[in-house]
């Protein structure tokens, strides 16, 4: 059995490819919406089942963030090599500069906050997140 393309049907596959990879990307490209952190505070903390204390604002934000950056539309970009990914620009770009906040937080949490004034002894949980 012989199949036979001819070009209309090629370009016509390619047409229909593309399409769909470009409707991907724009859904992919969708920037998340804005947080209420004091909504997602109060939220947190009834889950939790704690008064909000210092630093609990910071460390909810901090969350939140993180879990923005996993839960968005096609999840997280950066390291995808396949398209429709591939092709996006921003989207990349506004996860970059999202991780290196969460990251840099982290770092401020476990160095600087954890470890306050003579205090030698780091936080067993800051140690362990920090670096994932």
């Amino acid at each position: 059995m012989k199949v036979n393309f001819s070009t209309k049907s090629i370009t016509l596959i390619i047409s229909i490819v593309l399409i769909v990879f470009y409707s991907i990307g724009i859904y992919w490209s969708f920037e998340p919406e804005s947080l209420d952190i004091q909504q997602e505070v109060i939220k947190a903390a009834k889950v939790d089942n704690v008064a909000p204390v210092v630093g609990y604002t910071t460390t909810t934000t901090l969350i939140k963030v993180a879990e923005t950056l996993l839960d968005k539309p096609g999840g997280y970009l950066s390291n995808d090599a396949l398209p429709p990914s591939v092709f996006l620009d921003n989207m990349p770009a506004w996860e970059f500069g999202a991780l290196e906040m969460v990251r840099d937080m982290a770092l401020v949490m476990r160095k600087d906050f954890s470890r306050s004034q003579s205090q030698s002894l780091v936080n067993v949980h800051l140690k362990e997140a920090q670096p994932l």
